[in-house]
Protein backbone atom coordinates (compact mmCIF):
# COMPACT_ATOMS: atom_id res chain seq x y z
CA UNK A 1 0.00 0.00 0.00
CA UNK A 2 1.78 2.89 -1.15
CA UNK A 3 1.40 6.51 1.16
CA UNK A 4 -1.63 7.96 -1.10
CA UNK A 5 -3.44 4.60 -0.03
CA UNK A 6 -3.05 4.84 3.42
CA UNK A 7 -4.00 8.64 3.50
CA UNK A 8 -7.22 7.17 1.69
CA UNK A 9 -7.85 4.92 4.34
CA UNK A 10 -7.39 7.05 7.54
CA UNK A 11 -9.80 9.30 5.48
CA UNK A 12 -12.52 6.71 5.06
CA UNK A 13 -12.42 5.34 8.63
CA UNK A 14 -12.83 9.41 9.83
CA UNK A 15 -15.77 9.76 7.13
CA UNK A 16 -17.28 6.56 8.99
CA UNK A 17 -16.87 8.08 11.75
CA UNK A 18 -17.77 11.78 11.18
CA UNK A 19 -19.82 11.25 8.09
CA UNK A 20 -20.85 15.08 7.43
CA UNK A 21 -17.63 16.32 8.60
CA UNK A 22 -16.51 18.60 6.15
CA UNK A 23 -12.57 18.74 6.56
CA UNK A 24 -12.91 15.01 6.32
CA UNK A 25 -15.00 14.83 3.12
CA UNK A 26 -13.08 17.93 1.66
CA UNK A 27 -9.42 15.29 2.73
CA UNK A 28 -10.96 12.00 0.90
CA UNK A 29 -12.68 13.98 -2.08
CA UNK A 30 -8.78 15.13 -2.57
CA UNK A 31 -7.46 11.55 -2.17
CA UNK A 32 -9.89 10.20 -4.32
CA UNK A 33 -8.97 12.62 -6.62
CA UNK A 34 -5.35 11.97 -6.71
CA UNK A 35 -5.72 8.38 -7.28
CA UNK A 36 -7.68 9.17 -10.30
CA UNK A 37 -10.77 7.90 -8.85
CA UNK A 38 -12.83 10.46 -10.28
CA UNK A 39 -16.28 9.21 -9.86
CA UNK A 40 -15.44 9.07 -6.24
CA UNK A 41 -14.27 12.34 -5.93
CA UNK A 42 -17.26 13.96 -7.98
CA UNK A 43 -19.88 11.95 -5.19
CA UNK A 44 -17.68 12.99 -1.99
CA UNK A 45 -17.35 16.78 -2.94
CA UNK A 46 -21.16 16.70 -4.39
CA UNK A 47 -21.81 15.95 -0.35
CA UNK A 48 -19.46 17.86 0.75
CA UNK A 49 -21.51 20.80 -0.90
CA UNK A 50 -24.42 19.39 0.13
CA UNK A 51 -23.41 19.59 3.81
CA UNK A 52 -21.66 22.83 3.82
CA UNK A 53 -23.06 24.73 0.66
CA UNK A 54 -20.43 27.79 1.30
CA UNK A 55 -17.66 25.58 1.10
CA UNK A 56 -15.54 27.33 -1.73
CA UNK A 57 -12.68 24.95 -2.11
CA UNK A 58 -15.09 21.98 -2.69
CA UNK A 59 -16.67 23.47 -5.91
CA UNK A 60 -12.89 23.91 -7.15
CA UNK A 61 -12.12 20.09 -6.31
CA UNK A 62 -15.23 19.11 -7.89
CA UNK A 63 -14.52 21.32 -11.01
CA UNK A 64 -11.12 19.50 -11.26
CA UNK A 65 -12.67 16.09 -10.52
CA UNK A 66 -15.01 16.93 -13.39
CA UNK A 67 -12.74 18.03 -15.80
CA UNK A 68 -10.14 15.14 -15.00
CA UNK A 69 -12.98 12.93 -15.62
CA UNK A 70 -13.78 14.81 -18.99
CA UNK A 71 -17.29 16.12 -17.78
CA UNK A 72 -16.24 19.60 -19.12
CA UNK A 73 -20.23 20.86 -19.18
CA UNK A 74 -20.04 20.15 -15.48
CA UNK A 75 -16.95 21.54 -14.37
CA UNK A 76 -17.61 24.63 -16.38
CA UNK A 77 -20.96 24.73 -14.15
CA UNK A 78 -19.06 24.23 -10.99
CA UNK A 79 -16.79 26.43 -11.25
CA UNK A 80 -19.53 29.20 -12.11
CA UNK A 81 -21.42 28.48 -9.45
CA UNK A 82 -17.93 28.19 -6.87
CA UNK A 83 -16.68 31.45 -8.00
CA UNK A 84 -19.96 33.39 -6.91
CA UNK A 85 -19.73 31.41 -3.37
CA UNK A 86 -16.16 32.24 -3.13
CA UNK A 87 -16.71 35.84 -4.17
CA UNK A 88 -19.51 36.29 -1.51
CA UNK A 89 -17.19 34.90 0.95
CA UNK A 90 -14.34 37.08 0.02
CA UNK A 91 -12.02 33.89 -0.75
CA UNK A 92 -10.26 35.61 -3.25
CA UNK A 93 -7.86 33.19 -3.88
CA UNK A 94 -9.88 30.05 -4.31
CA UNK A 95 -12.55 32.91 -6.68
CA UNK A 96 -9.32 33.13 -9.10
CA UNK A 97 -7.56 29.80 -9.24
CA UNK A 98 -11.39 28.70 -10.49
CA UNK A 99 -11.45 31.73 -12.59
CA UNK A 100 -8.19 30.25 -14.29
CA UNK A 101 -9.93 26.71 -14.29
CA UNK A 102 -12.86 28.23 -16.13
CA UNK A 103 -10.91 30.53 -18.72
CA UNK A 104 -9.02 27.41 -19.66
CA UNK A 105 -11.97 25.55 -20.00
CA UNK A 106 -13.52 27.66 -22.32
CA UNK A 107 -10.70 28.56 -24.65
Amino acid sequence: MNDDESLLNDFLEAARLEPDDPLVLFGLATEYLKLNRYDEAISTSQHLIEVQKEYSAAYRLLGQAYTAKGNTVAAIETYEAGIVIAENKGDLQTKKEMEVFLHRLQK
